[in-house]
């Protein structure tokens, strides 16, 4: 047999065996919250097959981004920037009002109901395609009022019994009725079996005709190029 129609027969069959591997390989994402009285951490994971991401903010200094275990961005956080800290009344009004053009608001206005349904189409197929994998959740917890701190209590006692036939919910809640305290840490674990579904879903949206007719609106308004 000719050697090039061997090669070719084992590049279609990786290619093949890489795209099934793709459609059947699901994404999970993980987010993780930590508390306590210094510092605060917060963590967004996603996994795909053996690639993972993360991104950590840790108290509200630094930005950790890890690709496959490594460091892949490590940036600085100024205060003058985070927490964001809203301007002043009346400070930078007028810079907004000069760019403001009302001929490409009306524009999307006038397109917004096509828009809000193919929005509200990728949010369906979104959805359908999540499935909820763990919730653990363990706080301690006070507030300025012993009462109001028994009575959040209680409430939470209620959530837990109604939620304890379920394996993937662990909830615990330890009250503080001396001092006002919030720590513990929390851990969200999702994930989307076919991401293919949602990738497909903003494909069909964005070649779709409300987009189509968006983008020919604003060429014609000499807002696009």
């Amino acid at each position: 047999m000719d050697p090039f129609i061997i090669f070719l027969f084992l590049v279609l069959a990786l290619a093949c065996l890489a795209e099934f591997w793709i459609l059947t390989t699901p994404l999970d994402f993980s987010v993780l919250l930590e508390r306590n009285t210094q510092d605060t951490l917060l963590a967004l994971v996603v996994s795909f097959g053996p690639a993972g991401f993360k991104n950590c903010l840790e108290c509200g200094t630094w930005s950790h981004t890890l690709f496959l275990g490594r460091y892949a961005i490590h940036e600085f956080l100024p205060e003058e920037i985070y927490p964001h800290i809203p301007p002043k009344e009346g400070e930078g009004r007028e810079e907004k009002e000069e760019k403001f053009d009302p001929g490409v608001f009306g524009v999307i206005v006038r397109h917004l109901p096509g828009l809000i349904t193919d929005a509200w189409t990728v949010f369906i197929v979104g959805i359908r395609a999540v499935s909820f994998r763990s919730l653990d959740l363990d706080f301690r917890l006070g507030l300025s009022s012993p009462a109001i701190t028994g009575q959040v209590f209680g409430y939470f006692s209620a959530l837990r019994a109604i939620l304890s036939p379920e394996r993937r919910v662990s909830l615990a809640m330890t009250p503080e009725f001396g001092r006002e305290v919030l720590e513990g840490r929390g851990n969200l674990s999702l994930r989307v079996n076919y991401p293919i579904r949602i990738l497909a879903a903003i494909i069909r949206v964005m070649i779709g005709k409300n987009t189509r007719r968006l983008l020919r609106d604003l060429r014609r308004g000499g807002y696009l190029r």
